[in-house]
């Protein structure tokens, strides 16, 4: 699973902590909004965050995360990717 695309590894884990089920997962584009399609709301965020630090040795301390970067599979690739420089 190293090489899995980080929208993946996202996608399982919101299957993995029942935010979605597995079809409702293979249903989802790049681009699906997570928090107008109610897969995840400001607790939910949180959790994500602590996830994506542990998953991927990020350290969000210092970073500022906005909507934008959480709201779809793909902005939270291209966050990751940002953040890890």
């Amino acid at each position: 699973m190293a090489n899995t695309p980080a929208k993946h590894k996202i996608l399982d884990y919101l299957v993995a902590e029942n935010k979605v089920t597995a079809e409702q997962a293979a249903a989802f584009k790049p681009e699906t909004d997570l928090i107008e399609q109610g897969v995840i709301d400001s607790i939910s965020i949180l959790e994500l965050l602590v996830f994506i630090e542990g998953e991927f040795s990020i350290s969000l301390e210092n970073i500022s995360v906005n909507a934008a970067d959480i709201r779809s599979l793909e902005s939270i690739e291209e966050f990751i990717n940002r953040c890890k420089g």
